[in-house]
């Protein structure tokens, strides 16, 4: 029985490396931003890609796709029709440029894995 061994041995291995990476299974995540509760220019936001270059989409307002322009673990900076948007990631803090005038609101933010 010399075949059996190193099978086993394959075979375990296999198995471990498997299950320490449990981040090739998700399939799916969204990053949401719920600001209906605010008096915030847009109801919610929603990315389902988080890397520069990525489009997420507005809900509640138009234009209704924002693009990331710069991200790291806590901030997103976005460009929502010509205009800056910074999301921090943690608090779900946003705020929105228009017409030069800052405004600041409090959103829900939720992460969703599948």
């Amino acid at each position: 029985m010399p075949l059996a061994t190193p099978f086993t041995l394959t075979a375990t291995l296999l198995l471990f490396a498997g299950l320490t990476d449990c981040q090739a299974l998700n399939r799916f995540t969204q990053e949401s931003y719920d600001c209906a509760e605010t008096a915030a220019p847009v109801s919610r936001i929603v990315f389902t890609k988080t890397s520069k270059g990525a489009v997420g989409v507005i809900e509640g307002a138009s234009p209704d796709k924002i693009t990331i322009t710069a991200i790291s673990d806590t901030q997103i900076d976005a460009d929502w029709g010509g205009e800056p948007v910074q999301i921090q990631r943690e608090s779900g803090r946003v705020l929105f440029t228009r017409n030069a005038i800052i405004s600041s609101y409090t959103c829900k933010a939720a992460n969703f894995r599948m």
